[in-house]
């Protein structure tokens, strides 16, 4: 189910709060929404009061399955693993009806970016929020992706032969020399980031990589396991290794991350790569609470498109991303290099 908000009943409000919700729209597009049906549900309406200082906005809503109105393939890009997103139909259905091209598209709870990616699709502008760093990490790369080709070419360029720290409690996650893997390309994205030298690439395979490190199939670097923004502990996993019986394969990263870039580009053609370089020139992501965004100027935002997260059932987390490396691990200090290939 998802709902709608409509001006049916309001307090009088400025022309600021007015376009931060959504309030003032086309009176076709309410009767749409009032008059629509999906698979011989009719639109259920009620009031809800939403309270904002001393004046609430007591406003008419609308339920039904409004995205699955015209259901239809979404775009390759949205594919990343990310617990708990709703269908890029969803935020289409409601862009493409209350705002224009070069509106401001607004998630203040942005997760994988599932918002902001097609409101960048459809030419508005994407602006996000989340309190995760792992968000922003996600999704702003696809505002701008490199071509596979350069991927490619930058993968190869890498030495992931040679790490200078390896968690050996990791082990109960991946193999020895997909570890050392994983391990030399995050020493290598760090240098970067530290000489101010990551460019738009360097960003993909990142985001490619942090959403490759654990899940439940061959396509990612982990044993079978829980999806980056859902990872269990070292202890948790040992269990799931005891009791499914399991060791963790041999996974070459270089050719995962290529495969999966592949799969995310194979919507992207120059249509989409046009619509995504407008878009991302304007986009505003940020990470940090969705009640403090000085970066958005009032009254900017023509519609918010969200899921707030779950409240006393998942815990928020920070991604933990190092300026060196001097934590803890079982391998010695010096830089360890895998075998010779046969």
């Amino acid at each position: 189910m998802t709902r709608a908000a409509s001006p049916a009943q309001s307090v009088p409000a400025s022309p600021a709060k007015a376009g931060l919700h959504a309030l003032t729209r086309p009176t076709a597009v309410l009767q749409e929404l009032r008059a629509f049906t999906w698979n011989g549900r009719t639109t259920a309406k009620a009031i809800t009061s939403v309270g904002l200082s001393k004046r609430p906005i007591v406003v008419e809503t609308l339920v039904n399955e409004f995205w699955t109105s015209k259901q239809r393939a979404a775009s390759s890009l949205h594919e990343v693993s990310y617990r708990a997103c709703f269908k890029p139909q969803l935020p289409r259905f409601f862009i493409e009806r209350f705002t224009a091209p070069g509106d401001i598209v607004y998630d203040p709870f942005m997760g994988r970016g599932t918002t902001v990616v097609e409101a960048a699709l459809l030419g508005r502008t994407p602006a996000g929020c989340d309190i995760n760093l792992l968000s922003a990490m996600l999704a702003a790369p696809r505002l701008s992706p490199p071509t596979l080709e350069a991927v490619v070419a930058r993968l190869e360029e890498i030495d992931l032969s040679m790490a200078c720290s390896i968690p050996g409690e990791l082990r109960v996650f991946y193999h020895e020399e997909t570890l050392r893997e994983i391990c030399a390309l995050r020493e290598y994205l760090m240098a970067r980031e530290r000489r101010d030298s990551l460019d738009a690439v360097d960003r993909w395979i990142r985001m490619v990589a942090v959403n490759r490190l654990t899940g439940h199939s061959p396509g990612f670097f982990s044993v079978y396991s829980m999806p980056p923004n859902q990872a269990v502990s070292v202890d948790a996993q040992a269990k799931i290794n005891a009791n499914r019986k399991q060791v963790p394969p041999r996974r070459n990263v270089r050719a995962l991350i290529a495969a999966k870039t592949k799969s995310l580009l194979s919507d992207v053609d120059s249509t989409a790569r046009a619509a995504l370089l407008r878009s991302s020139q304007r986009a505003q992501l940020m990470t940090g609470l969705s009640h403090n965004t000085p970066r958005l100027a009032r009254g900017s935002v023509s519609l918010i498109v969200t899921s707030p997260p779950f409240l006393d059932v998942v815990n928020l987390f920070r991604l933990r991303y190092p300026k060196d490396s001097s934590s803890k691990s079982s391998s010695d200090s010096s830089c360890r290099a895998s075998p010779p290939k046969p």
